[in-house]
């Protein structure tokens, strides 16, 4: 039996503030003989999930895009003639649907090092190149900082958020990504756990992350850094010394000898581990 599918005039609609529907109606027409083999309503209802999904999964509207929620076939005529009902929704229910929340947030880190612009009196005030120094200690202080964070909410296929799938997402928690995942370089992500739900038709998760960009050229008390990931910190090494001012007095300073980068937890694969990206 070879199939037409046929959109008929009219359909119904449903407009509510928390539910907005919209039914609409197709017939199937097919000739005899039935050749396919089993019940052929049996295998016109996977034809037309097939027809549906792939030709018709959206509908356009003044009030947006809809999606199909749910299919409903009505036997007229065994083999010959069918009806189709599409109800449609701006409720995306297929998988791999997904929603992102962000959260800009502001945090504070501690920095003991920056770009020195002036001292004062200009004659007695020793130059230490941008350490927080007070004469006995490096001090520092708390410097706002950006703090991007986002949750990912996906639809997975039915049974994907088995045991094995949760452990391996599990090991990744802290760990920043080492290839590009969501849009970031290698570096400037990282997992911070998530929450999983599955029932016997559908499973959901949502995945926590936070963002710290990838920087180059970065000058910290006169010492330029090349490059440093996102996640990597930074630790000064400082060192006693003497200033001579314009009176030729001398005067003591703490420089900062050197800057190392360090990598407090290996970069780890992402996209093979989610199975997304």
């Amino acid at each position: 039996m070879d199939l037409t599918l046929r959109l008929k005039t009219g359909s119904d609609l449903t407009l509510d503030r928390e539910n907005l529907t919209i039914v609409r109606k197709f017939e199937v027409l097919g000739t005899l003989p039935y050749l396919h083999g089993g019940d052929c309503f049996d295998w016109l209802s996977s034809q037309v999930m097939a027809l549906i999904v792939g030709g018709y999964a959206t509908y356009g509207t003044d009030m947006g895009t809809l999606f199909w929620n749910s299919i409903q076939l009505h036997e007229n005529v065994y083999a010959q003639h069918y009806d189709i009902s599409v109800t449609y929704s701006p409720v995306n229910r297929q998988t791999g649907t997904y929603q992102i929340t962000v959260d800009q947030a502001v945090g504070n880190v501690h920095v003991t090092a920056g770009e020195r612009i002036a001292g004062y009196p200009v004659d007695s005030c020793p130059n230490s190149g941008g350490v927080f120094w007070n004469g006995e200690e490096v001090t520092g202080c708390e410097v706002p900082v950006a703090e991007d964070r986002f949750t990912v909410m996906y639809r997975h296929p039915q049974a994907f958020l088995n045991a094995a799938y949760i452990r391996n997402v599990g090991t990744l928690r802290g760990y920043p990504n080492a290839d590009v995942f969501l849009g970031y370089q290698p570096g400037e992500l990282r997992y911070m756990g998530g929450n999983f739900s599955q029932t016997e038709c559908e499973a959901t998760a949502s995945y926590s992350f936070e963002s710290s960009p990838n920087v180059t050229n970065l000058v910290v008390g006169g010492i330029t850094i090349a490059s440093k990931s996102g996640f990597d910190v930074v630790s000064p090494v400082y060192q006693p010394a003497a200033e001579t001012n314009s009176d030729g007095k001398t005067h003591a300073a703490k420089k900062l000898k050197y800057i190392e980068i360090i990598r407090p937890r290996p970069h780890k694969v992402y996209s093979s581990v989610f199975g997304w990206s």
